[in-house]
């Protein structure tokens, strides 16, 4: 109890949105790194300025965004216009840029370990961290650019990480080069992560050797201070070159700190470059692109996801096979079915199935999705295309607004979009501030109230704005998709926009005077409100700190409930809820938004003594 106890008074002064609901992927304060990619071990020590790495900030109202090097002087600031999208300079490579500097570099790269001092990449990086600020909220994209190859990401600001996660990506598979043996020691799959505290203690357990010869399948425990980055290489042996070599099924999890608190921190897996075909190992050459995406922490993991594979390039009304990937949180106690079939071949932690098409994906307990596009000319693919990774929404954080880049950065010659919008949403669905602006519309075949609307813009287009251009879509309903685009052996893709909520759990209250079975939006001061949590699993503990919220509750009480019981299960977004009674006739003094503290613990959750926060803000309104 003793550290329930030290997480519940370090969360207070912890920002205090850290688990408020409405966290997306807009935000204030974002990291990430420029992780390990090919270029660095075969260009390293020749001036150049490849690889190129940008962001792209966008914000709906005036932003000022400042982008440092954390513990260095580099420092850029940019005025984002309302609506616009900007671009930053391309990061700096230290003496490797032109006119560089030996302190301003970003790579997430040091020489092999047979030279002196080398470290094989791998371990704490200090000093490299790339971190942005913002007056305002808003979207950041980050780009990397190489010449053929390419990646965009979306990053999650900090208030919406995490504290567990669990790896998923693509194959790690590369093409073999007999005549130079050594080319094979350039590409590996990587796995990051970064603090934004002090004395942010994490335990990560790789599925594979690393570069350095850390052992599979033991645990590793780091502590990392604000702007650290620690990162890890899969190994690639000589004789497995065209097998995969990844981090798939790696836990990532906070663990207490000498202070005997967990904090969140982030967690981005990627690959310094890797081909992508439908079936391994093979005899001739796919082409090859790195890849890198932020992971969504467990807690924000959905149980209802509507897939959509992406389009020909030159025929809208088509299209292409796309590999996904479908990782339960608990795969012995997980159902997961695909157009109501039960999935079956679990392979590694994940399912996996190849579509055309567009699919529905439902679980009994939390489930992550990884779409991939193949190497171009495999898997029956049509057209150009390149390889690419990126994570899909669950229907539960769909959002009602977003903002977007559509880039023509690396020979992009298509931007393409396709949402999931439910059908009585259509009449009031804009796109760029326009109604019926789209190319094509499909009702969902597994999932008839849902409509998937999908919008193709020619980057040399007369008619609509030339990239890099921002889209914005609107609806009264919420939505989810994915933005991508596509040149000659070229490929980026996105997610659209996401809420990141933590899923876990959602407030109820019911005024004491309310006699019908039916909840409240809000309560009046100084009149008595039941409180109630509805939780998607059965916990063995409940805790209130009333005591502790500073939510100005008249006379304020802790309470722990053991073992408690459920009164009803409730539906949201179509998933079940166990609902739990906390305290009758609370009552409060004052009107506002009120966060409570309110905790759940269970075996199964991911944090500090198997106990999590529960996002619980409620409204309090002026009595009439």
């Amino acid at each position: 109890m003793k550290r329930i106890v030290l997480i519940l008074i370090t969360l207070l002064f912890i920002t205090g949105s850290i688990n408020a609901q409405n966290l997306s992927n807009k935000g204030t304060e974002f990291w990430t790194g420029m992780s390990h990619n090919a270029t660095f071990e075969i260009m390293a020590w020749f001036p150049s300025d490849t690889p190129k790495l940008s962001f792209v900030f966008s914000a709906e109202i005036d932003a000022k965004v400042t982008l440092t090097i954390h513990g260095t002087t580099y420092k850029k600031e940019y005025i984002v216009p309302a609506n616009k999208s900007v671009r930053s300079d391309n990061m700096p490579l230290g003496t490797r840029s032109i006119g560089g500097d030996a302190e301003h570099n970003a790579m997430l790269y040091s020489r092999a370990s047979t030279f002196p001092g080398g470290t094989n990449s791998e371990g704490i990086f200090k000093n490299k961290a790339i971190h942005i600020t913002s007056d305002v909220p808003i979207t950041c994209t980050q780009n990397m650019v190489i010449p053929g190859a390419s990646y965009a990401a979306m990053l999650i600001p900090v208030d919406s990480w995490g504290y567990a996660y669990k790896a998923l990506s693509d194959d790690q598979t590369i093409n073999y080069f007999p005549q130079s043996p050594t080319d094979q020691a350039n590409r590996f799959a990587t796995l990051n992560v970064v603090a934004h505290y002090d004395n942010t203690k994490i335990r990560l357990t790789p599925t594979n050797k690393t570069r350095s010869g850390l052992p599979a399948n033991v645990p590793i425990e780091i502590v990392l201070n604000k702007g650290d980055i620690y990162q890890i290489l899969a190994d690639v042996p000589q004789d497995r070159a065209r097998l995969t070599n990844d981090f798939i099924n790696s836990q990532l999890i906070s663990i207490a700190n000498s202070d005997g608190v967990c904090l969140p921190f982030m967690a981005m897996i990627g690959s310094g470059a890797n081909y992508t075909v439908c079936s391994t190992p093979f005899s001739g050459t796919a082409y090859e692109d790195p890849s890198f995406q932020m992971l969504f922490p467990i807690e924000a993991w959905g149980r209802r996801y509507i897939t959509t594979a992406s389009t020909v390039v030159g025929n809208p009304n088509a299209q292409n096979p796309n590999i996904f990937r479908v990782m339960p949180k608990d795969p012995a106690n997980t159902i997961v079915k695909r157009n109501g079939v039960v999935m079956t071949g679990l392979t590694k932690g994940y399912y996996q199935y190849i579509s055309a098409s567009n699919d529905y994906i439902e679980a009994d307990n939390p489930i992550q999705v990884l779409q991939i596009f193949p190497s171009q000319g495999f898997c029956d693919y049509q057209g150009v295309g390149d390889p690419e990774m990126f994570f899909l929404s669950p229907i539960e954080q769909g959002v009602k607004r977003t903002q977007f880049l559509r880039n023509d950065k690396a020979a992009i010659d298509y931007n393409m979009m396709s949402i999931s919008v439910p059908t009585v949403g259509l009449s009031s669905l804009k796109i760029d501030g326009q109604l019926n602006n789209y190319s094509r519309l499909d009702v969902h075949p597994s999932l008839p109230d849902y409509t998937i609307v999908t919008r193709v813009w020619h980057t040399k287009s007369n008619t609509d704005p030339r990239p890099p251009a921002l889209c914005t879509v609107e609806c009264d309903t919420t939505f989810t998709g994915i933005s991508y685009g596509f040149g000659a052996y070229e490929s980026y893709s996105l997610n659209v926009g996401t809420y990141i909520n933590n899923l876990s759990g959602y407030p109820k209250i019911k005024n004491s005077y309310n006699d019908s079975d039916t909840t409240n939006f809000y309560a009046c001061v100084n009149s008595p409100v039941d409180l109630y949590v509805s939780l998607r699993y059965e916990p063995t503990k409940i805790i209130a700190q009333f005591t502790k919220s500073n939510a100005d509750i008249i006379n304020p009480k802790d309470i722990v409930i053991n073992n408690p019981k459920y009164i009803s299960i409730d539906d949201i977004y179509g998933v079940p809820y166990f609902r739990y009674k906390i305290m009758d006739s609370v009552r409060f003094s004052t009107p506002g938004i009120k966060d409570l503290l309110v905790f759940a613990s269970n075996p199964k959750v991911e944090q500090c003594d198997n106990t999590e926060k529960i996002p619980y803000k409620i409204e309090i309104k002026d009595a009439i």
